[in-house]
């Protein structure tokens, strides 16, 4: 009997946990004087949750968040050890709610369940998950999972739909058809046409924006033709043509061609990603003032039969950020380069050296009671801009919205939630922290990590691995609205008290962490722009990236042994122009 991948990777978590199930129980009953544990610990974490807390001992997950957080009971964990504890509780919720499991992400959690276990002696367990891991994809199959692992349709992501209405045909000639276009949770559009026997399949972005095309993003995502007929179908071809944009009418790109080649009866052929490779002119999204739509034509051509149709996607405004993409996408409005980001931080180190007689924004170098110092000074320094607070538009969590320059919410002291967020987060990272975004149904604020780490993975959205990081004793939330002007604002250590409701009645609501300093390694912060007339020009305000991270959508999660990433002094010569136009910064 052939087994799955995701049965492979449950089987290595099961085989782990029996091993550390003696071990936590054994420590864990010496700490409280040989009483049963268990029902102290369901006491402690009701009472630090402000919920009811059910322990389930033969859970591997919870023998992983002891040897985790316990840190009074379990000295010696080192960071590399808390680091793989992570990334396997992140794994296994992803598991437990996945329809499927990819044999890398398996391959990959199995690797780190034989250094965990090796690095705690668990000799026999580490021989077992290496038995695992050899299997590779030697007999294993991916098949769906069960009924009870499926979530619901609208928590499913990338989810084709099955009404697609197929292009109008002509045969021997080309006909222009209408086709079916549809933006579901992901932001993707699903088209499909059909020529004789071949039917092929467009999955584009539905909106386009400056972001996107300053990382390298090609509009289109996958292309795949299937051959219905009986016969062999030479030259299959896919062309996408963009019209005219902007206020010059100028086209952002050539036609791109998709070559098939010759596909068989009864073949599916996926066009390779580098053919999808399409560079887009970024100028006329630089000169857009509101978003508009953009025309596109797709055109599949099977010998000398043709069918073309047309479809629009939303040409997005520069400073604007489209939610329901790339969530880490976020990332590129956070700028640590700015110019309004460094008057800051003088503000900040001055209020350091009053507190502690220290002016240093030394990120970690003196440990969690320093970067702890460092955040609350910077938060002051902003609360200090008297800044305004405006409502954000509905929704903007899965739509969008525009996002203030740093230098706009700083000193024209304005901003939303999402601006705030991304002001704060570009002062922590420039001091040398580890800033966390958090989005959330209606709402976005910040956080950053205590210590040198990272998030299990860039983007953290499921539930329980969400309480597993802000949990921790390493995370600390920021409420960055309560830093405004008015009745409303906070002191620091209340507005990390104010994030808390999220985490407990509201942790569903929540989408995502977003790991900043790490997404900042494959997406670059936008420049900002300067105009001049009706031409605008930019500096970019951007670190250089690892070619390997030049284009969003790759594997992105670090592969070093101790699954952390060292950290980068956000520093640099380049600095972002400014502009006095608040409408088109």
């Amino acid at each position: 009997m052939k087994t799955t991948q995701k049965e492979r990777q449950t089987r290595g978590l099961d085989a782990l946990g029996t091993a550390l199930r003696s071990l936590v129980h054994a420590r864990m009953r010496a700490a409280v004087d040989g009483r049963d544990w268990l029902p102290i610990y369901e006491a402690k974490e009701s009472a630090r949750l402000g919920r009811p807390y059910t322990a389930r001992p033969d859970d591997p997950r919870l023998m992983l968040r002891i040897l985790r957080f316990e840190r009074g009971v379990f000295t010696e964990i080192e960071a590399t050890q808390r680091a793989w504890l992570d990334e396997l509780v992140q794994a296994s919720n992803r598991a437990a709610h996945a329809i499927d499991v990819e044999q890398r992400l398996a391959d990959r959690a199995l690797d780190t369940m034989v250094l965990l276990a090796e690095s705690l002696g668990l000799e026999e367990a580490a021989h077992e998950i290496g038995r695992l891991r050899a299997l590779g994809g030697v007999e294993v199959v991916t098949t769906e999972a069960s009924d009870d692992d499926v979530e619901s349709p609208d928590e499913i992501v990338g989810t084709v739909s099955d009404v697609v209405t197929e292009a109008d045909v002509t045969e021997g000639g080309e006909q222009v058809g209408g086709a079916s276009e549809f933006t579901q949770g992901d932001g993707l559009q699903r088209i499909r046409l059909r020529t004789g026997s071949v039917t092929a399949e467009v999955v584009l972005r539905g909106a386009l924006n400056y972001a996107a095309l300053h990382n390298g993003s090609s509009p289109i995502v996958a292309i795949e033709v299937t051959n219905n007929g009986q016969a062999t179908v030479p030259g299959v071809t896919v062309t996408i043509h963009l019209d005219p944009l902007g206020v010059d009418g100028e086209t952002p790109a050539a036609p791109l061609a998709v070559e098939l080649g010759d596909v068989t009866p009864g073949a599916v052929v996926e066009a390779p990603r580098r053919a999808l490779t399409w560079r887009l002119s970024q100028a006329p999204f630089v000169q857009l003032d509101e978003a508009t739509t953009l025309g596109m034509s797709l055109r599949l051509e099977v010998g000398g039969a043709a069918t073309v149709c047309r479809t629009t996607v939303r040409a997005l405004t520069a400073d604007e950020w489209w939610g329901s993409d790339h969530t880490d996408s976020i990332v590129a409005f956070v700028r640590p380069n700015d110019p309004a980001v460094a008057a800051l931080l003088k503000e900040a180190a001055t209020l350091l050296a009053e507190r502690t007689g220290s002016p240093a924004l030394q990120g970690y170098q003196a440990g969690p009671e320093r970067a702890v110092q460092i955040a609350a000074a910077v938060y002051d320094a902003m609360r200090s801009r008297q800044i305004n607070y405006v409502e954000p538009p509905a929704s903007f969590e899965r739509t969008g919205q525009r996002i203030r320059s740093h230098t706009e919410v700083l000193e024209q002291r304005v901003g939303t939630c999402l601006d705030l967020a991304c002001a704060y987060a570009a002062a922590l990272e420039q001091a040398g922290l580890a800033p966390i975004v958090v989005l959330a149904k209606g709402h976005a604020f910040c956080g950053f990590l205590t210590e040198e780490q990272n998030l299990p993975e860039p983007v953290v959205s499921d539930p329980e691995t969400i309480r597993t990081v802000v949990d921790s004793d390493v995370f600390v939330g920021v409420e960055t609205t309560a830093l405004c002007a008015g009745e409303n604002g906070q002191d620091f250590e209340k507005a990390g008290e104010t994030t808390r409701s999220w985490w407990t009645r509201r942790v569903d609501e929540v989408r995502g962490l977003v790991d900043v300093r790490v997404a900042h390694r494959w997406i670059r912060p936008l420049p900002s722009v300067r105009w001049e007339g009706a031409l605008a020009s930019w500096k970019s305000c951007a670190r250089s990236s690892p070619a390997r991270c030049a284009r969003w959508g790759r594997p992105h999660t670090c592969r070093a042994p101790s699954r952390t990433l060292p950290h980068e002094s956000p520093g640099g010569s380049a600095r972002c122009s400014t502009c006095p136009t608040p409408t088109r910064c």
